[in-house]
């Protein structure tokens, strides 16, 4: 057995109080009688006068002291449990941004982990818990622990984060858990079997939502997006920051539920990023800014290995992040130095070890691809349904073409399907390729109004603008494909906050809102190129939950305590005591 409350053991100093009561010497009352008659009587009062005599054996004393006692363990608090059957629970903590909401102080994040705390405390020693970290990429932060400080330990060293709930991932953890769920969050995510421990008190926050940029000859265009998350109309004023000095200001009111957009026209020319700042802090500072890298499109060289296709050479011709070389098959036997290669109806020996790989029509005994024929029939090529690893078909409404014939393949390991089974797109040894398994004289592709549009999908897909993250808009919490060059030998990340990260794969999560600096080491030096990321935007609305009516929620969701508490059986025990005094005291009267 053990006790929630072992200080209430103090009040068993009640019972020598009760003995005391019944050994005192009662005061001698003076009473006018008729006879002396009775004098057995009288010696039986004078004997029971005696002070600190042996007490008789009075029912009312024992049953009091017995009643005392019982509510002295009720207060006590006492409880069983076995490591056998000790109750189990899974406290899951949301990180996203709007939890780093102030309308509850400090925060609803801070508030949450008090209350987790508070929780833990509470419970007894044999309470088995489970802690995740729920966000953009929610984690077990501690599995199955009896241990109450390591637990708090867990619970202290989650940090929150800028990005937005990741509600699937989180499903699919919470299945590898077991016990009682509790979810302290700002909103209702309806978990099966959760209790929701729901933190807020206001919906008010604006936030910046894009910055988008346009590159001028002599000047820098911006367009900054304000959202009003709240339930009124809010005043504010934008803030434009080049390369973190100040340079512009303008008023912006926003209707409740509503966006602005704001011009910039003039920032100069030479600025290497913006940032776009709310004047007025509201609840939520975490989107109170955006930023923007003013990155000119960086040329790459691209060898066309062909004998004659004048539909590629044309199209990349015209694109600016291109310096297009067209090179005979011939003449492409040991060629290098190039950043894509773009194989046209031709097999090269080996693959190319300095650059990414673009194969159309792709030739029996290509280095990294296994062609087992021709299929010599119409077929229909298509986008995917759903998500696709390589952005081919962005921006085409009518995602499909024909060809009079396609090449047989076979669905090499490294890749994957974006277009029916004959477009396909991946990583060989950490170099991006994709294959077009048709000759494009043999589609209506080229005919369409599509194809401009189909291209530069296709070479955005290994020479990505915008900077070193090669997209326009990166958000924290969601992981980001760096434009790593094929040659590089080492790559590192500088952070914001000074950090430095190095890059293992060309992937990379961006932790905090701000500007990002990728270094590049390779055989012609360090290469730098910066690229902005910002908080998520799906998580700017921070209207709290339907049960969220105060800052006192939260504290609502009381103790844990175990289920073998015996407390309440103490209590209606004394109760019971309580009725028997009374019996035993009229009988006696």
């Amino acid at each position: 057995m053990g006790f929630t409350n072992p200080l209430a053991w103090a009040g068993l100093a009640a019972l020598p109080a009760i003995i005391i009561m019944y050994l005192l010497k009662q005061k001698h009352v003076e009473r006018t009688v008729s006879s002396f008659f009775l004098w057995e009587k009288a010696v039986s009062t004078r004997l029971s006068q005696r002070p600190w005599q042996k007490p008789f054996k009075n029912p009312l004393m024992f049953l009091q002291l017995f009643l005392a006692a019982l509510i002295v363990m009720a207060l006590a608090g006492p409880y069983f449990v076995s490591a056998e059957s000790a109750d189990s629970y899974t406290l899951t903590l949301d990180a996203s941004m709007s939890m780093t909401a102030a309308d509850v102080a400090p925060s609803r994040f801070e508030r949450a982990k008090e209350e987790m705390k508070n929780l833990v405390l509470s419970s007894t020693d044999k309470t088995m818990f489970s802690v995740i970290a729920a966000g953009g990429a929610p984690y077990i932060a501690i599995n199955s622990s009896f241990d109450k400080r390591a637990v708090i330990n867990a619970i202290d060293a989650i940090p929150s984060e800028y990005g937005a709930f990741d509600f699937t991932a989180t499903e699919e953890l919470l299945k590898t858990t077991s016990g009682a769920l509790y979810v302290f969050s700002d909103k209702s995510y309806g978990f099966y079997g959760a209790k929701d421990v729901l933190f807020g008190i206001s919906d008010e926050n604006m936030s910046v939502s894009r910055v988008a940029l346009s590159m001028e000859i002599d000047r820098i265009i911006a367009l900054v997006t304000v959202g009003n998350f709240s339930n009124k109309k809010l005043d504010n004023s934008i803030e434009i920051y080049c390369d973190g000095e100040f340079q512009s200001v303008k008023d912006v009111t926003v209707e409740a539920g509503g966006e602005r957009n704001v011009f910039f026209t003039d920032l100069p020319p030479d600025a290497t990023y913006i940032e776009a700042r709310l004047a007025k802090d509201d609840f939520l500072l975490a989107d109170n800014s955006g930023y923007a890298v003013a990155a000119a499109p960086r040329k790459r060289k691209v060898a066309l290995i062909t004998e004659r296709n004048v539909f590629l050479e044309n199209a990349l011709s015209l694109m600016p992040s291109v310096e297009l070389y067209k090179i005979t098959p011939e003449d492409a036997k040991e060629i290098t130095g190039f950043y894509l290669y773009v194989l046209d109806g031709v097999s090269l020996p080996k693959t190319p070890e300095d650059g990414h790989v673009l194969v159309f029509n792709p030739q029996e005994g290509a280095a990294f691809l296994e062609v087992k024929g021709e299929i010599d029939e119409p077929t229909e090529i298509t986008a995917p349904i759903g998500s696709s690893p390589a952005p081919f078909f962005d921006y085409i409404r009518d995602a499909s073409f024909y060809a009079a014939k396609v090449k047989d393949i076979v669905a090499p390991k490294w890749a994957d399907e974006v277009g029916s089974p004959f477009i396909l797109a991946g990583r060989v040894d950490e170099r991006k390729a994709a294959v077009m398994a048709f000759d494009l004289h043999d589609t209506d592709l080229p005919l369409r109004k599509e194809f401009p549009v189909f291209i530069h999908n296709v070479i955005r897909y290994f020479i990505p603008q915008g900077g070193a993250a090669g997209e326009d808009d990166v958000y924290c919490g969601e992981p980001v494909e760096l434009n790593v060059s094929p040659d590089a030998v080492k790559s590192r990340v500088a952070t914001p906050d000074g950090e430095m990260d190095v890059l293992p794969s060309v992937m990379y999560n961006p932790r905090i809102p701000g500007i990002y600096t990728l270094t590049q080491e390779t055989a012609d030096g360090e290469v730098y190129a910066d690229f902005a990321a910002n908080a998520a935007p799906g998580d700017s609305d921070i209207t709290p939950g339907p049960a969220a009516e105060n800052d006192e929620v939260g504290a609502a969701a009381g103790r844990i305590m175990t289920d073998k508490s015996v407390a309440f059986h103490f209590i209606i025990l004394a109760f019971a005591l309580i009725l028997a005094e009374w019996l035993v005291f009229t009988r006696g009267n």
